[in-house]
């Protein structure tokens, strides 16, 4: 128990849970909420046009999977990937067409980049920054997969139908309720292994770990340092939180898991570099950028440390794996 009880240990726990709680939840929750929503009971008829149209131009991807792509760009990782195992089971999607859409989409999402890093930087602007860095990437990423899928694919659609608005909504609640659930688990378990890293002997070991692990926590370090390619990298790689979030998705759409690493490792390595051009392009919006740090909630009792670190624990190994999310 000297370990959970070790203050960097604590820390980071409690620090990657009230940041899931202040900034991560009040801009996901709605954003998962609106699209898996619009999974549902379909995207209005203007609006699916327009996005089929730039996003099988932009991504190379075929018109039945856009909105995976579309959902990715707005609410990020858990979005994206998910929308396309929906599909997969709606059967609206083709085997291949969900495959390829859910290996692209690697975006952290507006919700997340521009509304959660914006607000914690008093900066929207290098929110925005961030996130055109990821979404460059992510296209330059795409291009190496169209060579691949220029085949014609021989596909027999079943459209099934919408379900009712009433229907929908609730089940699109239900799921971005248990979505928030899982990532925060796996957010706040993973802030424990950062707050873990710290016990080794190299602290410079451990600040290359870091952007490896989880994103949010890797995020406020390098936006403490000022380290913007750094944070774009964090955003464009997700961590091994988020790859682990994810595995389960990925067997099911037969992504291979290495395929998956080394696609969003690329991804986040280019955001880097576009992320140094940007901050020396627009340095005006880089350094009025200002990152505060909350102060941490105090834990006195045994009970209270003892009940987060299970918390995170029982999810992140049994439940959060099990939930049906979006």
């Amino acid at each position: 128990m000297h370990i959970v009880f070790n203050s960097p240990v604590k820390e980071g726990m409690i620090s990657s849970f009230m940041n899931c709680v202040e900034y991560v939840l009040p801009s996901v929750f709605p954003a998962l909420i609106l699209t898996t929503l619009m999974t549902y009971v379909g995207m209005p008829k203007g609006i699916k046009k327009i996005t089929e149209f730039f996003i099988e131009k932009i991504f190379g991807v075929p018109k039945q999977a856009a909105q995976i792509l579309f959902y990715g760009l707005i609410a990020g990782y858990p979005a994206g990937i998910k929308t396309a195992v929906t599909l997969r089971k709606e059967k609206i999607c083709s085997a291949r067409s969900a495959k390829t859409a859910g290996l692209i989409a690697t975006n952290p999402g507006i919700a997340f980049t521009i509304l959660t890093l914006g607000k914690q930087t008093s900066s929207p602007k290098l929110g925005a920054l961030l996130y055109l860095a990821v979404t460059f990437s992510q296209i330059v990423c795409s291009f190496f997969l169209r060579k691949k899928n220029k085949a014609k694919e021989a596909v027999a659609i079943f459209q099934s139908p919408s379900k009712d608005f009433r229907t929908a909504l609730t089940q699109a609640v239900s799921s971005s309720v248990n979505a928030c659930i899982s990532f925060t688990s796996w957010i706040t378990a993973f802030g424990i292994i950062s707050g873990l890293t710290s016990l080794l002997p190299l602290q410079s070991f451990q600040k290359l770990l870091s952007p490896f692990l989880e994103v949010t926590q890797a995020t406020s370090v390098s936006l403490v340092n000022h380290n913007y390619p750094a944070t774009a990298f964090s955003l464009g790689f997700g961590g091994l939180c988020v790859f682990f979030q994810l595995l389960p998705d990925m067997v099911f759409l037969g992504i291979s898991p290495a395929a998956f690493l080394l696609f969003r490792l690329a991804n986040g390595l280019l955001a880097a570099g576009i992320m140094a051009l940007f901050s020396f392009i627009f340095p005006a919006s880089v350094t009025a950028a200002v990152y505060t740090i909350s102060p941490l909630p105090t834990i006195h009792t045994f009970g209270e440390v003892f009940s987060l670190f299970f918390f995170c624990v029982i999810f992140m190994f049994g439940l959060a794996n099990k939930l049906s999310v979006c």
